[in-house]
């Protein structure tokens, strides 16, 4: 769910801005500001379609590595690059994005384990 929230507010963040002609203002993101929204959207659509990949139980792996990729991201624009926060209130915001990041991940690396009775549950 974390996934499928975060990737369809990129997308959905992206529209409004297209729609509206109005500028993003996402300086974590290292992408050109000529290229945001058409960038925002390939990311989150990315994420969307690794998520619903991953509910049909049959790439399991692409999900893990997309919340991987996520984290990463997260971790390296927030805290690793140039951006910088405005106030304690942003950076908590950061900082508990990044921990449902990686909650997200163990939970998708949790559903990479075979199950013994398959046909209980």
């Amino acid at each position: 769910m974390f996934n499928l929230t975060l990737n369809s507010f990129l997308v959905g963040l992206a529209l409004m801005d297209y729609r509206s002609q109005q500028f993003l203002n996402l300086d974590m993101l290292p992408f050109p500001s000529e290229n945001l929204v058409r960038d925002t959207v390939i990311l989150g659509s990315a994420g969307i379609i690794c998520t619903l990949l991953a509910l049909t139980r049959s790439f399991k792996f692409v999900f893990v590595f997309w919340t991987a990729l996520a984290v990463w991201m997260m971790l390296k624009w927030f805290f690793l690059g140039d951006y910088v926060f405005d106030d304690a209130h942003q950076a908590r915001g950061a900082v508990w994005l990044t921990v449902g990041g990686v909650g997200a991940f163990f939970g998708a690396a949790w559903s990479l384990r075979t199950r013994k009775w398959q046909g209980i549950l």
